[in-house]
């Protein structure tokens, strides 16, 4: 097998050099020495690190009930910048809503529209959502589905897909105030 894909990588790379070489003078560009070439990488993934309350003061809330525009349907909620593949800087907002005393409900918007996550269940607003469990210690246990992806064609305006990472070794459910420990966003440079 690794004798067959070295001769079909040369042949894939000479087509594409040929193909590259046969283009006019005229639609090749050349830089001044000291020009700046700004490049932007779209953002693929979005590492979080949080507390969510599990006191007996942080409400159950019904998942169901949830929209955006009214802040008694969800406990929490933080945002950040992510960027497209051409730099454009869309703002990301997270809504964290406590549905079980051992589990919380994520739903996910980009400039004000919501976000589907492939694999997730159906919640409030008709999109799909993700879920973070933790153990009776309020250690994270796991986020449902393991991995959660932005469904592109619920969000035209994204085209690319999101990895959200609620990382395990710092997003806890303890008995103290909604905080956010880590919020790293790869892309827009």
């Amino acid at each position: 097998m690794k004798k067959l894909l070295l001769p079909l990588f040369m042949v894939v790379a000479t087509a594409a050099f040929e193909s590259a070489s046969s283009a006019q003078a005229s639609d090749v560009k050349m830089l001044e020495k000291g020009t700046s070439v700004n490049l932007s990488f779209g953002t693929s993934k979005v590492k979080l690190g949080l507390n969510l309350p599990s006191g007996r003061f942080e409400p159950i809330l019904d998942t169901q009930n949830f929209t955006p525009d009214d802040v008694f349907s969800y406990n929490a909620s933080t945002a950040a910048y992510v960027c497209t593949r051409g730099g454009t800087q869309q703002l990301l907002q997270i809504y964290l809503l406590r549905v079980d005393s051992l589990k919380w409900d994520a739903y996910f918007s980009l400039d004000g529209e919501l976000v589907n996550i492939e694999e997730g269940a159906l919640g409030g607003s008709g999109v799909n959502k993700a879920s973070i469990e933790f153990d009776a210690n309020g250690e994270f246990v796991r986020q449902i589905p393991y991995i959660l992806n932005t469904v592109t064609i619920h969000a035209p305006r994204l085209k690319q897909k999101i990895e959200f990472d609620f990382y395990s070794s710092e997003t806890t459910s303890f008995d103290a105030y909604f905080e956010v420990k880590n919020f790293a966003v790869n892309g827009c440079r």
